[in-house]
């Protein structure tokens, strides 16, 4: 039994990865995967319609926890698989943005041979919290939170003050980013003289890159792939719209996780919270915490206090409707 694949919530739960003697290998979730289960019934749906199959990984789901298969991560084998492949995006994109469906970023998606798949769909959709917009960049803000962008699928950058930022996308992020932000790390390790400091981070290495062996790829040679398959996907939808509506109601009751706020900021605070500055005294280490409200305490009191209480348990924070 492995552990430390995933974030702790609710309690100090994770995921465990099983290995069993005879190879097989599972993952243990401690949640629901009916999400998962509707999304693959969906482009199930569609690509009976589409004449495009898609990889479905087997999943036992239950109330509070769930089984599930490993998806492997595999090169395709030549163009016309890889051809494929964007044609398979481009239908998992419609679906996500009829759906509403967003945080899909690049941990999230496995290229499996010719094989798209999203792995965690815990923000199936998202109740969306319509402020007015009140200068150029709210208005901005507004399009791209109600266009494909809002997915996370598609490349595009997550700017800081500095304008610098980086691409988090499914389809297009790369390890070796400059990370907007420093993260704490511990110098001097495994001596008495160590100390906790800020130094620049850079993104990590994914499964989510489509290619092939001996071949550099390069996703604007697939950008028709990616329009044909959101094409025939959107015709197959407005050709049987209301079966597809009847397909939605069955998703009735599911629940979808809000993303308030970065998990990456969460994590970045517990871990500096164990400082051992801040573990002599309980009040200091609740005060440090506390800042996770900054800016957000008149509007979001309530949901603030949740957060710093998670934090407190040693949990990231997680919010769902």
């Amino acid at each position: 039994m492995e552990s430390g694949l995933s974030d702790l919530h609710n309690g100090g739960k994770e995921v465990m990865k099983i290995s069993f003697e005879n190879g097989n290998i599972l993952l243990l979730k401690p949640r629901s995967m009916r999400n998962e289960q509707y999304f693959a019934e969906l482009l199930e749906w569609l690509g009976e319609r589409t004449g495009i199959d898609q990889y479905r990984y087997p999943i036992l789901s239950e109330e509070d926890h769930s089984w599930c298969g490993i998806v492997e991560y595999r090169m395709c084998q030549s163009q016309a698989e890889l051809h494929r492949y964007y044609q398979r995006i481009g239908e998992q994109l419609l679906l996500a943005y009829v759906l509403g469906t967003n945080d899909i970023h690049y941990e999230n998606l496995i290229a499996c041979g010719e094989y798209p798949v999203i792995i965690d769909l815990e923000a199936l959709t998202h109740n969306a919290n319509k402020a007015e917009d009140k200068t150029a960049e709210d208005a901005v803000r507004s399009w791209i939170g109600e266009s494909v962008l809002s997915t996370g699928i598609l490349p595009s950058y997550t700017w800081n003050a500095s304008g610098e930022g980086i691409d988090g996308s499914a389809l297009h992020s790369r390890k070796g980013q400059k990370l907007p932000f420093k993260i704490p790390t511990v110098d001097k390790g495994e001596t008495s003289e160590m100390y906790i400091t800020y130094r620049e981070g850079y993104s990590s290495e994914g499964k989510n890159l489509a290619g092939m062996k001996g071949n550099e790829d390069n996703l604007a040679m697939y950008g028709e792939d990616i329009l044909n398959g959101f094409s025939r996907a959107y015709m197959a939808v407005e050709q049987d719209k209301d079966c597809f509506i009847r397909k939605l109601e069955e998703g009735k009751g599911i629940k979808s996780r809000i993303v308030l706020m970065h998990t990456q900021r969460y994590t970045m605070l517990l871990n500096s919270s164990y400082h051992p500055s801040l573990l002599m005294d309980g009040a200091d280490r609740e005060i440090f915490l506390a800042s996770v409200g900054q800016g957000r305490w008149e509007k979001q009191e309530e949901i603030v206090k949740a957060e710093i209480n998670s934090l407190l348990n040693g949990d990231v924070p997680t919010f769902s409707f």
